[in-house]
């Protein structure tokens, strides 16, 4: 994925005019000469060419806007990537588990704190999970309780193969058992262990199945190229799991140092106070899941849904800076794909949606 798209437009007999785009998606080269027909810029641009759809069809969009504006000029593209590594590094596939229960007053979610010197989100509370390490793809198909074309099946998506779709399953579940102790299989719960010895070994030897079933595909996140918390990029998958009824989660005292059930509503609250730090994809999951009254209810959806994706747009708008999703103007797509705000806000150092606290629970789809 790369950083953005330029538009170079202009006739063949004078030095073309430049606008640019800032779309996480491709990069493309527009130059226009006085003959033909622009219709196949629409077609070329609609074509799947790599990185977020919802900001390709925004290009398709905006192409044939142009393309309309220099009538009967003949659209010549070449497609371009800029340096990967100085502006925009490939975001490592990960994967994320939102862990329910219901509670009195609605689904509860766990959260775990990463340890302060964790070089990804050191302090902040975060859903247990992680990279895809290169042990996940070392799986035995045996060993999985789905094969992995139904697992690609439910990811939806198309450029993702089912091998690498299957060792995202695997990283969730190990992740899982890993940073809270809850271990997705049956088999010899008790023998295995986490500390010393690869986590396929422990499955291998414990001949476990991985239930990769009681995982739901709930939406997809992409880190933007310019996000406004530091770290490394992610390309993450998040799954909804009712937390086992004889399974008790719990941190792991060494890359999480504190656990905690709350609701949404709860969780929201104490990082409006400031108790607690949250970063963006966190925040609007829990404004999503807060619309709903049970576990049931949040698993319902998901299977009645392919898993949405994210691919945030940042901006900066009077010194601040301001990121975006799917529908708010400020973002190429128009086309809502979860309820809550569409837009967040960094003022002193808190993420704020437009309307205040309240708006995370306002807007519905």
């Amino acid at each position: 994925m790369v950083s953005g798209v330029l538009l170079q437009i202009g006739e063949a007999a004078r030095d073309p005019g430049v606008d640019q785009l800032h779309v996480d998606a491709l990069t493309v080269y527009l130059q226009v000469s006085p003959h033909a027909h622009p219709s196949a810029v629409l077609s070329w641009a609609g074509q799947p060419l790599g990185g977020c759809q919802q900001d390709v069809r925004h290009v398709a969009s905006v192409i044939g806007q142009l393309a309309m504006v220099g009538r009967g000029h003949l659209v010549i593209m070449q497609r371009m990537e800029i340096n990967r590594e100085a502006t925009a590094p490939i975001p490592h596939a990960a994967a994320t588990v939102l862990m329910l229960r219901d509670g009195d007053q609605g689904p509860e979610a766990f959260l775990v704190r990463r340890h302060e010197k964790s070089n990804v989100h050191g302090g902040v509370y975060v859903f247990p999970g992680g990279k895809v390490d290169d042990d996940d793809s070392s799986y035995l198909a045996a060993h999985l309780d789905q094969d992995a074309l139904a697992l690609k099946a439910a990811l939806n998506e198309a450029e993702t193969d089912a091998h690498t779709a299957a060792s995202i399953y695997v990283a969730a579940i190990r992740e899982t058992f890993e940073e809270c102790g809850v271990l997705l299989a049956r088999g010899r719960h008790g023998a295995v262990a986490a500390g010393g010895m690869a986590f396929s070994r422990a499955v291998r030897d414990n001949e476990l199945t991985l239930c990769t079933a009681d995982l739901l595909p709930w939406s997809r996140w992409i880190t933007p190229t310019h996000s406004i918390t530091p770290g490394r990029r992610f390309d993450t998958r998040f799954f909804v799991l009712r937390a086992p009824p004889d399974q008790a989660a719990r941190h792991d005292d060494h890359e999480t140092t504190d656990s905690v059930w709350l609701t949404p509503r709860e969780a929201l609250e104490r990082y409006w106070r400031g108790e607690i730090a949250l970063v963006p994809p966190q925040i609007m999951s829990l404004s999503h899941i807060a619309g709903h009254a049970s576990v049931d209810a949040v698993l319902r959806e998901a299977r009645s849904r392919p898993p949405y994706l994210i691919c945030p747009a940042v901006h900066e708008i009077d010194g601040l800076r301001v990121m975006a999703y799917p529908s708010d103007p400020l973002h190429p797509s128009s086309t809502r794909v979860m309820p809550g705000p569409t837009r967040l806000t960094v003022r002193k150092g808190r993420l704020e949606p437009p309307g205040g606290f309240d708006a995370f629970f306002g807007a519905a789809m």
